[in-house]
């Protein structure tokens, strides 16, 4: 039963890495799995077999989450963008309070108000920077060098609460190239099509790396200032859930300006009625996970 829902929840951590705007990493906090994957990613290369034995689950419904996201949510973004992205906002508040006091907000203490301070002004400034779009030959060496390192920082959404890989691929303007990338891979995939795959398999073995070198150092850095700073680390992320909504609702308008213009009153009802649900989903599963601490991982894994 317990691998059961981590397979669930990875598929949500995997669906949200797809969404514009949205993180991975957000995701995670929302189910209890942040300190879990952060160690995870850590010392996998130091102990991968005890990893993958504790970590399966989530891994495969991550894998399962992204093959969705790129078909499924696609469409469901692309014919109710609104109400969708809405869901996953009302998903962000409901996480908040269960985040904030792992920060220790309300005590005198002032590192997790910086850290919370830091966290909104650095969200809100990715957000803002001006997105662009590329017009660059993708067989070039400059794009595939650029694919490594695009990866490497994307990747900071599967870690890093609230800063959104699909922002920076989009701000960088590799989002479209990349969706299209894996949507064309797993195609050839499932269908056995050797052509698709030999087309796809060289610039996805390019971004993965960069993915996975990406996830390892950040989740390094991550787990060592949660050792030395965990109020301030939790007040910086606290600011990032904050500024979260901020963020994925300018890219909603970045990216959907015709449907948030035009939709009727009917489907803005239904959006902030999903806020709502996803709000009281979002605090019940917060209320009744216990986060484990890296300190207890560092022992019993």
């Amino acid at each position: 039963m317990k691998y059961l829902i981590e397979f669930f929840k990875g598929i949500a951590i995997g669906v949200a890495n797809i969404i514009p705007g949205f993180s991975g990493g957000t995701m995670a906090v929302i189910f209890g799995l942040y300190e879990k994957l952060i160690y995870a990613f850590s010392h996998f290369f130091e102990r991968p077999i005890k990893i993958i034995k504790e970590m399966w689950a989530i891994g495969l419904g991550v894998i399962v989450g992204i093959g969705i996201a790129v078909f499924a949510i696609t469409i469901l973004l692309d014919h109710y963008p609104v109400p969708t992205i809405l869901f996953f906002v009302g998903l962000i508040f409901g996480s908040i309070p269960k985040i904030q006091e792992r920060a220790n907000l309300l005590s005198k203490e002032q590192s997790p108000k910086i850290g919370m301070l830091l966290g909104m002004f650095l969200l809100l400034l990715l957000t803002f920077i001006p997105v662009t779009d590329h017009a660059q030959d993708t067989m070039s060496i400059i794009f595939i060098i650029g694919l490594f390192f695009i990866g490497a920082l994307g990747s900071a959404s599967m870690v890093v609460p609230g800063v959104s890989g699909s922002l920076i691929f989009l701000i960088f303007g590799y989002y479209d190239y990349i969706l299209n990338l894996a949507s064309d891979f797993i195609k050839g995939f499932l269908s056995i099509n050797l052509d698709l795959l030999s087309d796809t398999i060289l610039n996805v073995l390019i971004l993965g790396v960069g993915i996975i070198i990406g996830v390892v150092l950040i989740a390094k850095l991550i787990e060592k200032l949660m050792l030395s700073h965990k109020t301030l680390i939790y007040g910086f992320i606290t600011g990032l859930l904050i500024a979260s909504p901020i963020s994925i609702l300018v890219n909603l308008e970045r990216e959907y300006p015709g449907e948030v213009r035009d939709s009727s009153f009917l489907i803005w009802f239904l959006g902030f009625a999903l806020v709502l649900t996803g709000t009281v989903i979002s605090y019940t599963l917060g209320k009744k996970e216990s986060l484990p601490d890296i300190e207890t991982l560092q022992e019993h894994i």
